[in-house]
């Protein structure tokens, strides 16, 4: 009788719940939910697997558009947004809609531009059963691929408030997935958004889509219990669209934007709010690229250094990593969430500092590289010091994280298989030792963590402990751990060690690394690296001599260990003669001759390699090595070398002066190539031709110093011959064309032909700019006679184009590539030749301001349009080419030098392009032992503007026979001067022709 009874009420159950089957769940994800697609691309891809709540498992699509998901939650049930964790593999442009029969379907979200990783989305509270998914646009190749969608239910819900709302336009909007729906507030100058969730998340960024009503001012602010609020944003200076805001909101359930300084009067407007959690965070900061290095002079291994603190030596598989646990409140703290500040040591060694914060906890990691005489190894270390900043005791667990890295994946290195710790001082990577530790771990912990399984990194829970991991598929990821208890103000450090060994077959004297003291190898490398520079430099703005010194640091890590110049650490395996010449000259022109001349025996072009602008470079660079080292007997060993490459200079000319070539723009020039970055499709590229005639003109020099007058005759007939080639063809291709400038090269393309695509492209206008900088540098130095006229007025059209209309950021900008390259620092040069100071000086703050790491080059970064047609730099984008990039570091090194001083013919230009700022009351700007052509210089200035003077001492070894040009940028007209305590008379306003024979200026204003 009993079981009918409970079967009647059953059945009473299941028909009331049919008659109203809507539930509210707290905990949607915990339901049976089933899933279908469109298409699968592996059976081990299936649709159910998206929903499986295991991140190692995944659905894929075919590669083609459109492709859709559909998930079956079994019940009608209230939900306010989906949480999308895409694979590579994502969509660009999707649609969500929701059903409750599958008949009749409603789009609740649109994604026209999504960038993949964790797609956090909200939208209005819904009832449904089925949601789909439907992928209009793939991001990449390959299908729609997710590795989980979790659901949110009604406790993710969240209420919003403002200060105001005009009619229609409530708060909730922000929230609801339609960009046509906004909040207005009333008109006034102050308003606030306030959003609460009925349970905290770890949220990591803030979108913010501005309506065209927004402010020039607002902030963020997050509280627990909407009484005591903290301020974590505060931006001055908005200017709307689509702002991202990175900032770290851990346990805090409610958020304010308080929104002041309307830029229209009528108030504010916000589109659509989207918030990023942690984990969107961590992928996006896993940028490759963003890493530095730290390593030695010559030395064949590096270390790649990320922001978030982690570092992987070469050539292991792996890297490390440290995050930090609060026990009591169990929450993970990593930087791969949260903010860091990235540093270098002093500023400027190849130390790096990353620090940041853990909910009071400061944490700090230094890494560098130390070579160790005594087992001639180089070893990596790194310390990581955990502060105690809170008013209370902390029980802390440091996790000593180890994963693949990214780098030497990216160059085929082989995966991580097995992690294993004995419970001694070493950590075991694929059976070889790969990390040392001075402390031993408190319990030999390992986290065995699932192939892509972002979401179980931030768990607080180990799964499978043990003392060692293995995973066939080479992605063993571990973390080891370390317990303490922090007083108030207490702190602690632990150091580790990976030597670079592992493909060297000898033991590890792991026994005399044991007894290496952490404290002694750093103050080794900082006196290593500060004493390795003879030249040495004082400024007043900081910044730039740090990046001097840095750059030269970086340019020495890049050589392999037979001193070839390489481009960049992790991309570039090869030498490249192109970017080896300016390296070569930037080392030599701080006093690194010994050096460079190593490195000169590299530098050997042969007919049909590499880029042609390398033949004249080839012999320039040689010529330059002796213009500053004055060694005639190496100038002469060098000789054969020089002429070989001026022979075939001559040689591939040849057929270019053929009579069926005298009436076009190519008559006399060097044959067509692929000498510009990026090409396919060989032109007559004008580069080439001013590389050529800088090689003759440094092989007529060459001739002369060694009195090889058999040579000089005919060097300059080929000079003189190219010269005029490469004039008339400038006339002739701007009249072509019909343009009051000089092209980039000397091709006629037709209009048909001026297309993008991957087989030929235009040269656009910084490129033009690029193909014309070796004709004033170093052109102008070796007394090369260019066309100043024309070469103004072209610089001032490249500028307008491809400069100027982001002239307030100063970036050149390659729009068919929409791309800014680094050829900031290389365009300053010429612009300092030719009267556009200002410009240049644009051009290297710009560079400063928007290093990707601390004192490194990027070779160029992604660019977008914001929503006022204005092109600026992708903060989020990745970027092309190595960090730190060679040639970008060495033009910087040269650019600094040229703007402090610089050679022309028999006398020295001081100063000609320096901020003004750098002359203000008390400042200094010292210069000592410097190598220039005259032997090595000494400079100093000391500003007294507040009184009307400045003094000036001048030493050099040789001084130059017609003296030294000095111009400075002060407002003031010059009234006197005074040089070895005697009046002086050959000055203007702003210049002063200053004798060889002084050694003590004075100039009163």
């Amino acid at each position: 009788m009993q079981f009918y009874k409970h079967l009647v009420l059953l059945s009473i159950i299941l028909i009331l719940f049919s008659l109203n089957p809507i539930i509210s769940q707290d905990n949607v994800n915990s339901l049976k939910m089933k899933a279908r697609a469109s298409s699968t691309q592996e059976s081990q891809h299936s649709a159910n697997k998206s929903v499986d709540n295991d991140f190692s498992t995944r659905w894929g699509s075919k590669f083609s558009d459109p492709q859709w998901l559909e998930i079956d939650m079994g019940v009608v049930t209230k939900i306010v947004g989906v949480t999308l964790y895409w694979e590579a593999a994502y969509g660009k442009s999707y649609d969500i809609l929701v059903s409750k029969d599958k008949n009749n379907w409603t789009k609740v979200y649109s994604e026209e531009n999504g960038d993949g990783m964790v797609d956090d989305i909200y939208f209005k509270k819904t009832t449904a059963r089925y949601i789909k998914i439907f992928g209009k646009e793939r991001g990449t190749a390959w299908g729609f691929s997710l590795w989980e969608v979790s659901i949110k239910g009604i406790d993710e819900e969240i209420v919003l408030n403002a200060s105001s709302s005009l009619k229609n336009s409530s708060a909730s909007n922000v929230f609801d997935g339609n960009l046509e729906s906004i909040w207005q507030s009333e008109n006034n100058d102050n308003a606030w958004v306030e959003f609460e969730f009925k349970k905290a998340k770890h949220w990591g960024a803030l979108f913010i889509d501005w309506g065209k009503d927004f402010p020039k001012s607002y902030n963020i602010s997050i509280s627990k219990d909407k009484r005591n609020w903290t301020l974590i944003y505060n931006e001055s200076s908005g200017d709307g669209g689509l702002d991202k805001v990175y900032v770290n909101i851990l346990h805090d359930r409610f958020i304010r934007i308080s929104c002041s300084k309307s830029n229209n009067n009528k108030g504010f407007a916000i589109r659509e709010i989207y918030l990023k959690p942690w984990e969107y965070v961590a992928m996006k900061n896993n940028l490759i690229k963003t890493r530095s290095i730290t390593g030695w002079t010559a030395a064949h291994w590096k270390t790649f250094v990320g922001r978030n603190g982690s570092f992987g030596p070469e050539p292991y598989p792996h890297q490390v990593s440290f995050w930090v646990l609060d026990r009591s409140s169990q929450i993970l703290f990593t930087p791969q969430t949260i903010s860091t500040d990235w540093q270098l040591e002093e500023g400027r060694l190849p130390i790096s500092i990353v620090k940041w914060l853990a909910d009071e906890i400061n944490v700090t990691t230094t890494i560098f590289t130390n070579k160790d005489e005594e087992s001639k190894l180089l070893l990596n270390f790194a310390r990581t010091t955990l502060k105690n900043n809170s008013q209370e005791k902390k029980s802390l667990s440091l996790y000593v994280v180890i994963s693949p890295n990214p780098v030497k994946k990216r160059k085929g290195s082989k995966s991580i298989n097995t992690i294993e710790y004995n419970g001694g001082n070493i950590v075991k990577i694929n059976n070889k030792n790969g990390l040392f530790v001075y402390k031993k771990f408190d319990k030999p912990i390992l986290n065995k963590l699932k192939g892509s399984d972002i979401k179980n990194w931030a768990g607080v829970k180990l799964l499978n402990t043990r003392d060692e991991i293995n995973d066939s598929k080479g992605k063993a990821k571990g973390a080891l751990v370390y317990h303490v208890n922090l007083k108030p103000g207490e702190q602690v450090s632990y150091d580790f060690v990976i030597p670079c060994h592992e493909t060297r077959n000898r033991e590890i004297p792991y026994k005399a690394i044991s007894k290496l003291n952490y404290d002694d190898s750093i103050e080794n490398v900082k006196e290593y690296w500060n004493n390795l520079i003879p030249m040495k430099l004082t400024l007043p703005d900081k910044r730039y001599s740090d990046c001097f010194y840095s750059s030269i640091y970086y340019i020495l890590m890049l050589m392999s260990d037979t001193f070839e110049l390489h481009p960049g650490p992790s991309d570039y395996n090869n030498f490249f003669l192109h970017d080896g010449v300016e390296m070569a000259e930037a080392l030599d022109k701080v006093g690194l001759k010994e050096i460079v001349r190593k490195s000169l025996k590299h530098f050997n072009y042969k007919e049909g390699g590499g880029y042609v602008d390398e033949l004249g470079g080839n012999i320039y660079a040689f010529y330059a090595h002796y213009r500053i080292n004055k060694d005639k007997n190496w100038l002469n060993s060098v000789y054969p070398l020089i002429i070989e490459k001026c022979n075939l200079i001559k040689k591939i000319r040849t057929p270019q002066l053929k009579p069926k070539f005298e009436d076009t723009p190519y008559y006399g020039l060097l044959p067509k190539s692929v000498s510009q970055d990026n090409w396919k499709y060989k032109s007559y590229l004008y580069v080439d031709d001013w590389w050529a005639l800088i090689g003759l003109k440094s092989a007529i020099k060459s001739a002369n110093v060694l009195n090889k007058e058999h040579d000089i005759g005919w060097l300059t007939d080929e000079y003189n011959d190219l010269h005029k080639c490469l004039m008339d063809s400038f006339d002739k291709a701007m009249k072509r064309d019909n343009i009051d400038y000089i092209p980039g090269f000397a091709d006629y393309w037709a209009p048909e032909k001026r297309i993008v695509d991957n087989e030929h492209r235009i040269l656009g206008d910084t490129q033009m700019a690029w193909a014309h900088r070796p004709a004033l540098y170093p052109g102008l130095s070796l007394g090369i006679n260019v066309p100043f006229d024309k070469l103004k007025k072209s610089y001032r059209h490249y500028w307008d184009a491809a400069g100027k209309f982001s002239g307030y950021d100063g970036g050149w900008y390659v729009e068919y590539e929409k791309l800014f390259w680094g050829y900031n620092v290389k365009l300053a040069h010429p612009l300092i030749y030719l009267g556009m100071e200002d410009v240049a000086l644009k051009n290297i703050e710009w560079s400063i301001k928007n290093q990707s790491c601390p004192g490194a080059w990027m070779e160029a970064m992604h660019s977008k349009q914001n929503e006022k047609g204005l092109i600026v730099l992708d903060k989020d984008g990745d970027i092309v080419g190595d960090i730190p990039h060679g040639w970008v570091a060495a033009h910087y090194v040269l650019l600094l030098r040229n703007m402090l001083f610089y050679e022309n013919e028999n006398k020295m230009m001081l100063l000609s392009c320096i901020p003004d700022s750098w002359l203000e009351t008390g400042n200094i700007i010292e210069i000592k032992n410097a190598p220039t052509f005259f032997g090595n210089f000494d400079f100093r200035l000391e500003s007294h503007l507040n009184e009307d003077f400045i003094k000036i001492k001048l030493n050099c070894e040789t001084p130059p026979v017609e003296g030294y040009i000095l111009k400075l940028p002060v407002k003031k007209g010059i009234k006197e001067v005074s040089i070895n305590g005697n009046k002086w008379e050959n000055f203007t306003e702003n210049s002063i022709s200053i004798p060889p024979e002084a050694e003590d200026v004075v100039i009163k204003y």
